[in-house]
């Protein structure tokens, strides 16, 4: 299904006039919402408001982590502070060099860019140029607009993931001493990201010991040099980690597995009144997470049996799905991970099995427009946890994948 759509393996080709409408409209309707955003200064990109702001406190050395001094200065609600390391507010420092509009401006337009590089990044590294207007299409609005949602809250999720996938990039060129470096510039904004050193020791580099150690080694000094340096600030960053602990961000804004397994406890607690036990959730999260590495680590096993540019792109996918899965904090524009990993996997299904999976899609979407008689209440609390749904159905997409591969069955590549 997907395959008959895109540009390189369709049989009868889409006339290049239809090519070109279909390229405009989506063109068009990307600029119109640039253009809402642009407009409205006021409302949207209200991340990168809060972290401007908090640019000019570091400016004039005052504790950017300070939400309520941070709330006088910018006039944003108190829920939306810095919470990211004290070293990204470098970042930060470069558009406090202008007014705020200006800067507004100037850092969703690099945005746009860095949009179009991951793009031309994605289909030619990571689709082998087998990606035409459907993944355009796809990259738009796939995990419940993920894109979107990044562009309108002004988060440097988009900024992360060109590190990211620039170091995945030099991890399929094997130019490890790169893909560290990318890994550690990229989790100096965001921490997360240094999970995917994880990569390392599972390739075939005869160093990889030595470089995984090494990257790990080097963050940990920047880190207690940062610690030194600042402490309070430090501190100040630390005290995020608590609001994730407190599970500030639920439902449809942080569709995580472990908010999921939270809000199910907190449910069924409610309607039988009474509070589940504070063992159940890091219990029930445990056994996921087993269950999880246990069955991508036999996926990886297989993986061994495969050509090693296959594997090592294959890897990839395969370790952004787990940490997708088990990270407590995985945010609607989080989500961005996930486009080209399930894009790859739905360019592998056969007609039928693409229609069945498009057949889920409709189902999953059902509370989003019209409850089921009798389960109103169900219908709306799964829909708070499509995009999780649709990270699981992508894992299990991608375990079938490495098993075809693996197995040397005939099918597309």
């Amino acid at each position: 299904m997907i395959n008959s759509l895109t540009d390189e393996e369709s049989g009868a080709s889409t006339p290049k006039t239809a090519k070109w409408i279909i390229s405009l409209l989506l063109a068009l309707y990307f600029m119109a919402f640039i253009g809402k955003i642009l407009k409205n200064s006021d409302v949207y990109q209200w991340d990168f408001r809060a972290h401007y702001y908090a640019a000019e406190m570091h400016e004039k050395g005052l504790n950017f982590y300070d939400r309520t001094h941070l709330w006088k200065i910018a006039k944003i609600p108190v829920e939306q502070y810095y919470c990211y390391p004290p070293l990204a507010i470098w970042f930060y420092r470069i558009f406090s060099l202008f007014d705020f509009p200006t800067a507004y401006n100037i850092f969703l337009f690099m945005k746009c860019i860095m949009l179009a590089g991951l793009l031309l990044l994605w289909q030619k590294e990571f689709l082998q140029k087998k990606a035409g207007l459907v993944f355009l299409a796809f990259v738009l609005f796939a995990f419940n607009g993920a894109l979107f949602t990044d562009f309108l809250a002004g988060n440097i999720s988009l900024v992360e993931q060109c590190g990211l996938w620039l170091a995945f990039f030099f991890f399929l060129r094997k130019k490890y001493p790169a893909f560290c470096v990318m890994i550690l510039l990229t989790s100096m904004l965001k921490v997360v990201p240094l999970f995917f050193l994880i990569l390392l020791p599972l390739s075939g580099a005869k160093k990889k010991y030595a470089y995984f150690l090494g990257s790990a080694a080097c963050w940990v000094s920047i880190q207690a040099a940062s610690y030194f340096t600042n402490p309070m600030l430090f501190q100040g960053f630390l005290g995020y980690f608590r609001g994730i602990a407190n599970l500030e961000w639920r439902g449809i804004t942080n569709p995580a597995t472990y908010v999921f397994i939270h809000d199910v406890l907190k449910v069924w607690g409610e309607a039988k009144d009474f509070m589940p036990a504070a063992f159940l959730l890091p219990s029930i999260f445990a056994l996921v997470a087993i269950v999880v590495c246990a069955v991508s680590w036999k996926a990886y096993r297989r993986l061994q049996r495969v050509p090693e540019n296959r594997r090592n792109l294959l890897m990839i996918f395969l370790v952004c799905m787990v940490f997708a899965l088990l990270v407590p904090r995985f945010k609607d524009y989080s989500y961005l991970l996930l486009l080209v990993p399930a894009y790859y996997c739905l360019m592998h299904l056969s007609s039928d099995k693409g229609g069945v999976f498009l057949f889920v899609l409709m189902i999953l979407t059902i509370p989003g427009h019209a409850n089921p008689p009798g389960m109103e209440a169900v219908s709306r609390f799964l829909w708070q946890f499509y995009p999780l749904a649709l990270a699981y159905l992508t894992w299990i997409l991608i375990l079938r994948r490495i098993h075809e591969e693996s197995d040397r069955i005939p099918i597309n590549t």
